[in-house]
């Protein structure tokens, strides 16, 4: 089972790598957060309160003393005439970099360890009743 794991882990692997290395473009100093601001805003009864809401919503992730501290704000939202929802763009940018991590498992006890631990204390303990009746 653990060769499937490992077959499994290595075409997840590969195809993570090869989902990163078309996005040429990514900057680890840049959030675009103009879809969480789109999904935040889309309920909005109109195109203004879409806006505000969208504006909002960018304000809120800019915080260049906390957090990821980025630096500039690119905000833009413009209301569509006679729609309930307006076009925006919020890209944050000269942040900290993002940094990727890794985490370890902790290795688990196999089945075999808890089967050996069964069968040592069941022959001990056959062993010493046996001694003890002789």
């Amino acid at each position: 089972m653990q060769p499937v794991i490992l077959v499994s882990l290595c075409l997840v692997a590969i195809a993570a790598a090869q989902r990163f290395a078309s996005n040429a473009g990514w900057d680890p100093t840049q959030r675009d957060k103009t879809a969480l601001c789109h999904e935040l805003a889309q309920y909005a009864p109109n195109s203004e309160i879409y806006c505000k809401q969208f504006t909002l919503c960018c304000d809120s992730n800019y915080d260049p003393q906390n957090g990821d501290r980025c630096q500039h704000k690119e905000l833009e939202c413009n209301a569509l005439e006679g729609q309930d929802r307006g076009e925006g763009i919020c890209v944050l940018s000269n942040c900290t970099e993002m940094v990727t991590t890794t985490t370890t498992a902790r290795p688990s006890r196999t089945s075999s360890t808890g089967l050996r631990d069964s069968m040592t204390a069941a022959l001990t303990s056959a062993l010493l009743s046996m001694m003890m009746f002789h």
